[in-house]
């Protein structure tokens, strides 16, 4: 399911090697039940409901007729239940995943609470979601909870006050790709950032959306992104990468962004 009103780099470089990865498939004579991997597409026109609702009449169809349905971006942990949807497959882990990982962060520097900042739709719900399960079942508190209007592209009420309101230092942001570099902004203007704040992100932005002067200012800034398994040194199948590359470039060369800079969820489809 790609999203016309929402193109970013993170969609397009996994829809691009998930093509990619079923073309090689076929290339490869990959079969399920002696039939080729095949890929539907389909547009949405930014309406989350839209979305859900072209998912969900996928995974209805898989359901009744027993065809797998893979998904190379979908995040949502309640998919995961093998009991409801039982011929449904991830490439990207689920977001409990990612909750998990912050876990970890706050296990290794002792902290205990925390401020969360969501957008407000159905991503950041369920991620709000998530991530107060998850933390509440390891004794760590959400000392607040601040919404980013969608539709204004501003945070609900001042930033600053309700961070120094706060109790806490830490901050986690989850929200999408497109919003991170305006709160990051908004936070920087009000001073919320450098020593006063370590932040914690969801996804990666580059430090070029930001003016050099910012720079020095971005310092305590944590990333959660998941990586595939090359990073962590345990090998990855270069020749079908390679090969996966080959075929992105020959259908969609526009979209290649050369072998070091794709997206590390696209590697996902390898």
């Amino acid at each position: 399911v790609s999203n016309t009103s929402e193109t970013t780099e993170w969609s397009v470089h996994l829809r691009a090697m998930f093509k990619a990865a079923v073309l090689l498939s076929q290339q490869y004579n990959i079969t399920i039940d002696g039939q080729f991997i095949e890929w539907q597409s389909v547009e949405t026109n930014g309406n989350v409901i839209d979305v859900l609702s072209k998912a969900c009449q996928a995974l209805s169809i898989s359901n009744s007729v027993g065809i797998p349905v893979i998904s190379y971006s979908v995040t949502d942990p309640d998919l995961s239940d093998r009991n409801v949807y039982t011929n449904f497959y991830r490439i990207a882990p689920s977001d409990n995943l990612a909750a998990l990982a912050i876990i970890r962060l706050f296990i290794r520097f002792n902290w205990t609470s925390f401020v969360l900042i969501y957008q407000n739709d159905e991503f950041g719900s369920r991620g709000a979601k998530i991530i107060n399960e998850v933390f509440n079942n390891n004794n760590l508190t959400v000392e607040c909870l601040i919404i980013f209007e969608i539709v204004t592209f501003r945070i609900r009420g001042d930033l600053r006050t309700h961070l120094m309101n706060s109790a806490t230092r830490i901050v986690i942001l989850w929200v999408q790709t497109n919003y991170i570099a305006l709160i990051l902004r908004d936070a920087l203007e009000s001073d919320a950032l450098s020593s006063l704040f370590t932040w914690i992100l969801n996804l990666i932005v580059s430090l070029n959306t930001f003016d050099k002067k910012y720079h020095a200012k971005l310092i305590g800034l944590f990333a959660i992104e998941p990586v595939t398994e090359n990073t962590d040194n345990v090998g990855i199948n270069t020749t079908l990468l390679k090969q996966a590359y080959h075929i992105w470039q020959q259908y969609e060369s526009e979209s290649f962004p050369g072998q070091t800079k794709v997206n590390y969820y696209a590697l996902f489809a390898i």
